[in-house]
């Protein structure tokens, strides 16, 4: 009570325990001997995109030779698009498991088709917001066999698994067996929620203020997930990295103050938002949501559109040291003068309204992941500065 709390996890099977993998595997993570604070330092997370193409393209810190992508659009989702083309075509095998033929699939040895969420089954453990909701177990039936070749992303992790050698730890192969070797420990199996389609709930204690539980092996309280066990002001791993151990101030690595000598060419400070109607690089090919964000557009104040002479819809290019992109001005009071705000996402065509897709790396497209680089990243975390860049706006 009294703020946000973490709700108990269901008991259960934990695929990402890196107490499965070799201790220390983490650290041969692309990304860790630069930023080992950063995501690669955490055995259960992931690394950076422009760490995998820089490997392929360069064999540096090794090279990577293959890849499998579950889905994802690699070329649209990521920073430095121009490198993720050029890397992934110089990878000597890529598979692309998908349900459409995206940028990223276009660019691989073989594409698998994903089976939908209505060609496979699955279970749901615990849904957000509510104890209620989070205490929910329920099974998502399958509604149509799988169509042509498609096959579930389970289904083929689980082959790739028993054809090598690895079968023993992916109950052979069956998908069913897994799911209720996990559901026993919530003292439930697959046909108990076969028989309850709605779902069921399962009567897991809340814990409140779980840091003054007293541990019976030190008879101390358990503390916060921090290496002290105590609230964390100083950050002791910090210094021990280099770091600053004490939250300061810094100016965005890119701004108006801290890139001085790009303001002239560069004056606006760039943002991106998410549109609701889509999903990242997903569903602008769906009539309904197209008809409501027919066009890729930036938003722009319009007092300072009127000093550029940009008239709303007009087409405009966006542009930063890194790329250019092409899109529709949408003037708004809504955003600072010196701000402007664009969407990643965009390449899909809709043939049903007659409205057209958009090539990924050319400057007459739209792809907003070819403005920014890998040139300027946090030093921690490695994470792009999507949200403050520097561009300018100018009409065609």
């Amino acid at each position: 009570p009294g703020g946000n709390v973490f709700f108990p996890s269901l008991p259960g099977f934990n695929a990402r325990d890196p107490k499965l993998l070799p201790a220390d595997i983490h650290k041969l993570r692309l990304g860790y001997e630069k930023r080992p604070l950063g995501p690669a330092g955490f055995p259960a997370s992931n690394i950076q995109a422009y760490d995998v193409f820089e490997s392929v393209l360069t064999g540096k810190p090794y090279p990577i030779k293959a890849l499998a992508a579950f889905g994802g659009n690699i070329v649209i989702a990521n920073s430095y698009s121009l490198a993720a083309r050029e890397a992934l075509m110089k990878l000597y095998f890529f598979v692309q498991i998908e349900l459409f033929m995206t940028p990223s699939a276009e660019l691989a040895d073989i594409v698998l088709p994903a089976a939908t969420l209505y060609e496979s089954f699955n279970i749901r453990k615990g849904f957000p917001n509510t104890l209620a909701a989070h205490r929910w177990v329920q099974y998502r039936q399958q509604i149509i066999p799988p169509l042509y070749e498609a096959r579930s992303d389970m289904d083929i992790i689980f082959d790739m698994a028993v054809r090598l050698g690895l079968g023993d730890r992916f109950w052979n192969g069956d998908i069913e067996a897994a799911f209720n070797d996990q559901l026993q420990y919530v003292g439930l199996d697959l046909d108990a929620l076969k028989k309850n389609p709605g779902g069921v709930s399962v009567d897991v204690p809340m814990v409140y203020q779980k840091f003054a539980r007293i541990e019976q092996n030190t008879g101390t309280p358990k503390g916060f997930a921090t290496p002290s066990r105590r609230i964390e002001i100083y950050l002791q791993r910090f210094k021990d990295n280099g770091y600053d151990p004490l939250p300061d101030y810094r100016e965005p690595l890119i701004s108006p103050v801290s890139k001085q000598e790009w303001t002239s060419e560069y004056p606006l400070i760039l943002t991106c938002s998410k549109l609701l109607q889509f999903c990242h690089g997903q569903h602008r090919s769906i009539p309904s949501l197209r008809k409501a964000v027919p066009h890729p557009f930036v938003e722009i104040n319009p007092e300072k559109a009127l000093e550029l002479n940009i008239a709303d819809d007009e087409w405009v290019h966006v542009e930063t040291p890194g790329g250019k992109i092409k899109v529709k001005a949408k003037l708004t009071d809504g955003i600072d003068v010196n701000v402007v705000c664009i969407q990643h996402g965009w390449w899909q065509s809709c043939p049903e309204l007659d409205l057209p897709g958009y090539d990924p790396y050319s400057s007459d497209g739209a792809n907003a992941n070819t403005l920014f680089g890998s040139d300027c990243i946090d030093e921690i975390t490695g994470s792009v500065p999507y949200k403050a860049y520097l561009c300018n706006v100018a009409k065609i």
